[in-house]
């Protein structure tokens, strides 16, 4: 049951993968198609030469879907990874005790994250607040000590005051 907010998570975050996976396929796609009917028109109409991208276009296709399709996913992975441990970073910010400037993208989308920092926010006060009531306690056994110390000390400068008067010397 405690890690119930951490397999939602782990849902939430992979079905928008897959869904912002899916719109970069069909904006792709989209393009590619574009690429391509607009190639398929200059080479019917003859226009195309050997120096021109479309003409290019028509003899690799292939090879520049690919490459476009890879340069594609591979951004969409670097936004989730670099998002992702921008968060990380701002819930360890959070650990320290430092105020955010702003709020990352995915606390804003996922709201496990901001549950996560306000539990560590929470955790941070009650540190504070038990390390305030620590410094009180020692500095109150601090002055029994000291007043324990002195009530302690006066008995016996009493008693090597009365042996000084009597003998004449300190028993040291």
């Amino acid at each position: 049951m405690k890690n119930n907010w951490y397999q939602q998570l782990r849902k939430q975050l992979t079905l928008r993968f897959l869904l912002l996976t899916l719109i970069v396929s069909a904006v792709l796609l989209l393009f590619i198609a574009m690429i391509g009917s607009k190639a398929g028109l200059e080479a019917s109409k003859g226009t195309l030469s050997n120096g021109d991208f479309y003409y290019y276009y028509l003899q690799h296709s292939w090879e520049i879907n690919t490459l476009l399709f890879t340069i594609g996913f591979i951004a969409l992975l670097l936004f989730f990874i670099v998002s992702f441990f921008h968060s990380m970073d701002a819930l360890l910010l959070c650990l320290q005790g430092k105020p955010l400037r702003k709020q990352p993208l995915f606390f804003k989308m996922f709201p496990q994250f901001l549950e996560a920092q306000k539990k560590v926010e929470n955790l941070l006060a009650k540190r504070s607040v038990s390390e305030e009531v620590s410094a009180q306690k020692k500095e109150h056994k601090n002055e029994l000590l000291m007043y324990l110390a002195h009530d302690l000390k006066t008995p016996l400068n009493i008693n090597d005051w009365l042996y000084q008067s009597h003998f004449g010397s300190s028993f040291e």
